[in-house]
């Protein structure tokens, strides 16, 4: 909930508790994040850095090395010291073409996409995948913003 930028949302808690139930509790969550961690701590070996990072070294160092991310890395994001930095190549783009700072950095193409992984998942797993429209519809909505 966090990664999506909604974490204290209790709809959102329920409708995880709720795909949870319609997969027969496989913890597909817990299997995501699992598969965000690998994946995320593979990038940071691959640059060279130490698992002792920050966000704000860990943000630089993507924006350095922009040409290890892929789709593949498109729903991966890390949260350290309670800031997310996203592995989104498109987030990372838009940031290096709009000079933006790390406190201004893009989200939402990460966040997007992490929300399509999450119904992929609970939809291959559920024994009426139909019926979590609903649900999932949800779950990819954008955080509403407060002005």
């Amino acid at each position: 909930m966090t990664l999506l930028g909604r974490p204290r949302e209790k709809l959102l808690e329920i409708a995880f508790d709720d795909l949870e139930k319609a997969t027969g509790k496989q913890a597909l969550d817990a299997k995501l994040i699992g598969d965000i961690l690998h994946i995320a701590h593979t990038v940071i070996r691959e640059m060279g850095l130490d698992g002792d990072v920050t966000a704000r070294e860990l943000y630089q160092a993507l924006r350095v090395h922009e040409d290890i991310l892929s789709k593949d890395t498109a729903y991966v994001g890390l949260v350290i010291g309670g800031e997310v930095v996203s592995f989104h190549p498109d987030d990372l783009a838009l940031d290096t073409a709009e000079s933006r700072r790390f406190e201004a950095r893009s989200l939402d193409g990460f966040r997007r996409s992490l929300a399509e992984q999450i119904v992929i998942r609970y939809r291959e797993w559920a024994a009426h995948p139909e019926l979590l429209a609903p649900i999932t519809k949800y779950i990819q909505m954008e955080k509403e913003t407060k002005q």
